[in-house]
């Protein structure tokens, strides 16, 4: 879910006027799981596009397990990049060495 959050609540509100829904995504099938590693349980982009605090690797993993796990990786200043295999094992990274799980 996206959505304009100008009063900063960090969730969403049905009886806040100012918040506008962005985008609204399907639930995932049971065998697909979104995980997220970093300071926080959510990403939060501020309005100048930083991250600062948000930051960290998001994800998606389904039945086939972390060999196909695909994911992105959020910088502090707001850049976005894909996840990587940085040490070759064929699972991405959620940062210089940890793998990421399913």
């Amino acid at each position: 879910m996206s959505f304009l959050d100008i009063k900063n609540l960090g969730r969403p509100s049905k009886t806040d006027v100012d918040q506008r829904l962005i985008q609204l995504v399907q639930e995932q099938p049971d065998t697909t799981l979104i995980h997220f590693s970093g300071p926080k349980d959510y990403i939060r982009f501020k309005s100048d596009g930083s991250a600062l605090e948000n930051n960290g690797t998001l994800w998606i993993c389904d039945d086939r397990g972390e060999e196909f796990a695909k994911g992105i990786f959020v910088t502090p200043i707001g850049l976005i990049r894909s996840a990587k295999d940085l040490d070759k094992d064929g699972i991405i990274n959620i940062d210089d060495s940890e793998n990421v799980y399913c």
